[in-house]
């Protein structure tokens, strides 16, 4: 048994691709760590006097069977597209994007997304998404201990986000050096079979273009559009044991309220 106490989570990602499957990762940073393999030891957390597991060890994490219908892990046809929202989110992309469908329909909570629409798979072809924070997590030590006193989010934390997509037009996008305002503000929601919500806020900036691909070798032109904001990353789902019993989709202080106006 390896046992880690006092630790954070220091960054999370998300992939959801068309090849393999949907993934979370999450990275936890701490100062102590311990392995633990005599059964009779009495500081044992999982591991019972003489009868291997704690009996305990399935009620603390509960049943481990993926929640998507059918118990299977998240794929590429998990994702929600169209106009079809859980609890009032549905899957929303920036404009930009060629053959995203923006009007009254497209919406989070009972608005319209920023300068966002709704996804038609007959015309927009989402190849894979993926978006990511790093926490920082500074220490703060004191005198007389060797342990940190705390460690801290290092805001502002940004959070990036990668959507390609293959190129059925050009990428749609217009940076004029005369411009006054090149850039925009679009929101990001992602919306999954499970319940799963990842939401990217109202104000996700776009960072760099990649056009690639469609060469002599056959392959399929590509375009990479890349996002950033500060601070905004809210997942959600309906296992969460914060949510408890709330099921709230008009309050704006309930688990499913809505954090970005």
């Amino acid at each position: 048994e390896l046992y880690c106490s006092g630790m954070y989570i220091s960054s999370i990602s998300y992939t959801i691709p068309t090849d393999g499957t949907c993934t979370e990762d999450v990275t936890f940073v701490g100062n102590n760590k311990k392995w633990i393999n005599d059964p009779t030891v009495g500081d044992n957390l999982l591991l019972a006097n003489d009868s291997g597991v704690a009996d305990g060890f399935g009620s603390i994490f509960g049943d481990d069977a993926p929640n998507a219908p059918g118990n299977h892990v998240l794929r590429r046809e998990d994702v929600l597209t169209g106009t079809t929202a859980i609890q009032g989110y549905s899957t929303v992309v920036p404009s930009i994007i060629e053959g995203v469908t923006t009007d009254s329909a497209s919406g989070i909570k009972g608005r319209n997304a920023q300068n966002a629409g709704t996804i038609n798979t007959d015309n927009t072809h989402l190849v894979s998404f993926t978006c990511s924070t790093d926490l920082g997590r500074e220490q703060i030590n004191q005198l007389g201990t060797r342990t940190p006193y705390n460690r801290y989010v290092t805001f502002p934390t940004e959070v990036t986000s990668t959507i390609e997509m293959t190129a059925t037009a050009g990428d749609n996008v217009d940076a004029v050096e005369t411009a006054r305002t090149n850039l925009s503000n679009h929101e990001i929601c992602i919306m999954l079979v499970d319940s799963t919500i990842l939401h990217l806020g109202k104000k996700n900036k776009l960072a760099s273009i990649t056009y690639g691909g469609g060469d002599a070798g056959g392959g399929n032109a590509t375009i990479t559009y890349n996002f950033s904001n500060f601070n905004d990353l809210v997942v959600l789902h309906s296992g969460d044991p914060l949510r408890g019993s709330s099921t709230s989709t008009n309050s704006t202080t309930g688990y499913y309220g809505n954090r970005f106006y």
